[in-house]
Order: structure tokens, then sequence, then C-alpha cells
């Protein structure tokens, strides 16, 4: 499987935070665990770019050179060019190999990317894990009919053929554990800086702009589902076994704190077992409560994640409902109680004015929150602004090969966007920008 980290291949494949800060690829990494637990003597392998810190041709490269009968990627918004261009490569040279692509990017845009890509074999929607599965056994046994592979858009005799969506499971146990199968154990032994865990999958919120109520979210199941808290402490006492360095346990959950009493009941597992570790979490500034961040604290997290996005009408338009006074009261306690705080705004939102962009910029700067992330909104694949961008007052702007779309909206024009988002960066990350004057090595984000 392959981890692309660049940008995308359009800018040259650009240098993401992974080729400095490493993370696990948990995407591919949980299909493999189910693939190697059910089929041992599999050889399975991995290919992260940022590993490697190659360039995309470099990657292509590395690729090449391994005797593959499958290759898998996994397309993110900041890939899916990049592999896009890998997998046309590959067939140039190796027309028999088959390739697999998923990731929330493609997932809610299979024809249009099997269109584009006509020598892709398989694309797998939404959770790719008991769909991928089941494709390998077809492989393995050389079966040709791909009718009950849940998930799976697949090309045969020049017509490309979708499968329906089958439930996955609603006990997330049931999915291996890529660090109990030991698929990630190369990068607890090396510098990895940020090791990947999920508790939960889904989100109760149903954001018109996010794809996280949506992309682990099915018709008949709650909205959010569970790995068990034994499960979890599991990995974390395997993870704090074999890992070398500085690292943070990074929780991938949209909302870690929307379920108070599961939160305690983690801190107090992790302390019966003395599992003392550093985390970050993602979690609504507005749910928090001074119970949850003692919790937070005593736990070892060492920093939340959390989006404000935007002050005024904007989050009315995309179905955003959050108390900005108890946002704010939130976060200064917590920046008190000692857990750094990374925050993020959004500008391009539906009905969003440049007046209501400068007074989030003033709400968030008067906060003192150590760093925040300005971005210029463009709507995921599969959102509703994506799919219906007239009901949000949403103007098409530009599109691309891989599916992307960009937008404005009628009060903010694009170079406006632009404009407000350097101004933003520029006033709530002001010693970044001072360090870059300064030591002009340095390489900043946002």
């Amino acid at each position: 499987m392959v981890y692309g980290a660049s940008i995308s291949y359009e800018i040259g494949g650009g240098i993401p935070h992974e080729y400095f800060d490493l993370h696990t690829p948990l995407g591919i990494a949980y299909p493999l665990a189910l693939v190697k637990k059910t089929y041992p003597n599999i050889e399975l392998k991995i290919i992260d770019q940022a590993v490697h810190l190659s360039s995309n041709e470099r990657l292509l490269d590395l690729i090449k050179k391994e005797e593959f009968d499958l290759v898998g990627f996994s397309s993110y918004v900041w890939n899916s060019m990049s592999v896009m261009h890998w997998i046309r490569e590959l067939k140039k040279d190796q027309n028999d190999i088959k390739i697999v692509v998923g990731g929330p990017q493609f997932t809610y845009i299979p024809k249009l990317v099997m269109k584009r890509l006509s020598n892709l074999d398989f694309l797998i929607k939404k959770e790719g894990e008991i769909p991928f599965l089941k494709l390998v056994e077809k492989l393995r046994e050389n079966d040709q009919d791909y009718r009950d592979v849940p998930n799976l858009i697949y090309r045969q005799n020049n017509e490309i053929n979708e499968n329906s969506i089958e439930m996955p499971p609603l006990n997330l146990d049931e999915y291996s554990s890529p660090y109990l199968t030991g698929v990630l154990d190369e990068y607890l032994k090396g510098n990895c800086k940020y090791i990947g865990l999920q508790t939960s999958r889904g989100c109760p919120f149903n954001c018109a702009y996010c794809v996280w109520n949506i992309q682990s979210t099915f018709k008949g199941f709650p909205k959010i589902r569970y790995f068990s808290i034994n499960r979890i402490i599991e990995e974390l006492k395997y993870i704090k076994k074999r890992i070398k360095g500085d690292y943070t346990i990074e929780i991938y959950d949209a909302t870690f704190n929307e379920n108070q009493k599961r939160l305690v009941d983690l801190c107090q597992k992790l302390k019966k077992n003395r599992l003392n570790l550093r985390f970050g979490v993602r979690l609504r500034a507005d749910l928090l409560n001074d119970k949850q961040i003692n919790i937070l604290k005593s736990m070892g997290v060492g920093i939340i994640r959390v989006g404000i996005e935007s002050v005024g009408k904007s989050l009315k338009a995309v179905k955003r409902s959050q108390s900005q006074e108890k946002i704010n009261s939130n976060l200064l306690k917590t920046i008190k109680a000692g857990i750094y705080v990374s925050g993020n705004i959004m500008i391009g939102l539906p009905n969003q004015t440049s007046e209501e962009v400068i007074e989030t910029i003033k709400l968030v700067k008067s906060l003192n929150i150590n760093v925040f992330t300005v971005n210029v909104y463009d709507p995921p694949t599969g959102t509703e602004i994506y799919n219906h961008p007239e009901k949000f007052g949403m103007k098409e702007f530009n599109k691309t090969e891989d599916g992307r779309k960009f937008f404005e909206n009628s009060l903010i024009n694009r170079k406006q966007l632009i404009e407000l988002a350097k101004f933003g960066n520029k006033e709530l990350n002001s010693m970044i920008n001072d360090l870059l004057k300064k030591y002009k090595g340095l390489v900043a984000f946002s």
C-alpha cells in the first residue's frame, strides 16, 4: 500500500508537514491489518512518501522496484493529483499490475475517477477494511467475479460496474488493530512523532461543509461507533512498550469530548494501567466544561485542536450551531490549565462577509491561542456544499481533474478570499512569521 504525503503533483510534489513530523498512516494500516490477521503469509508493505523523504518521481521508482501483485493508494485532498499521476505512470510500464484506490477524496466521485483514470482497476468507497479483504481474496483465487465485493467500483469488459454499499461492523473491535498485528511496527522503532489512534468513528453533528459526519456514518447506525476501551488500552500498552523518541499519541476522533462518561472511563483505565502518555485530541470547544478540562489534563493531553471556523451568520448557513461565549471561556480555561491550543478558522463560507472574517480574526487573536490555521474553504467531495452549491449561494470558481471544486460566495470574490487569508495568517501567527523573517530556512504551513 502506498501513502502519498505530497501536497499535489501540479505544484511539484509539495513539502507537507509529514516530511518533518512523521505520522502513522492509519488510513491504509487498518485494511492491511485485517488482511494480515486473515492471511498471515501474504507479504504486505507500506511505501510512505514521508518516510523516504522522496519526490513524486522517486516514489514512483520505489514502487516499480517491488514485485507487487496489487498496489493500493489512499486518496486525500492533498495528494489526489499525485495519486492520479502515479497510477497512470505505473500502468504504462506494468499494465498487468492491479491497482486499487480508496480514501475520502475519491469515495464520493467514483465514476468520475474511473473515467479519468482509464487504466484504474478498482475503487473502494467509504470504509475499506472488509471490501479490501474480499478483493484480496478474489485476486488470490484468481476469481474475476467481483459482484459480491461490497463498496467496489471495478472495470470489466470495458464497462464500469458499481457494487452496493454494505454496512460495516457496528462494533469497531471487529477491525484488526494495525498496532497489535504489527503492521505499524516500523513506525514505532523510528522517529515517528505522531502516533495516530482512533477510539471512535463518526460525528454527532451535521455541518454542511464537513465530511466527518458522512464518511463513517451509515443509515440505521448510530452516528458514532466505538472501539472498546479495553482494545484502546491494549493498543496503548503495545505502543508504549515499543515506541522510542519524542512522540504524541494523536487521537483522530472527530469530537473526542462528545461522550463525557466514556472520557472519564478512559482516563480511569489509563491511570489503572499506569499509561503515562502525551496525547493530542480534536474536540468541540463549546462542549468543554471544567470537569472535562481536568480530565484531559490528568490523562496527559498536551494539545487540543479546535475549529472556531467563523462567527456570525455564515455558521447558521452551514448548519453549525455553537456558543461563542462558551468557546471563549473554555479555551481561556484550557490555556490556563497548561494545555496547548491549536485552532482553525475558515474563510469563504456561504453568507460570510469580509467584515465577519475580520471580526473572527480579532476575536481569536484576543484569546491568545497558541497557534492558528487560516484556511480558504473549498468543500470536500461528498459534502452538501460540494453537491448543491446553489442551495448555499456558492458559485463555482474553478475545478480540477481530480474532482476538486473551488467556490466563491456572492459577498467575497476569490481574490479577496486569498488576501483575507494572508491577513489572517499574519495577524494570528505573528510569532511564527517573525521567526520566518529571522530564520529564513524555516518552513511554515497554513
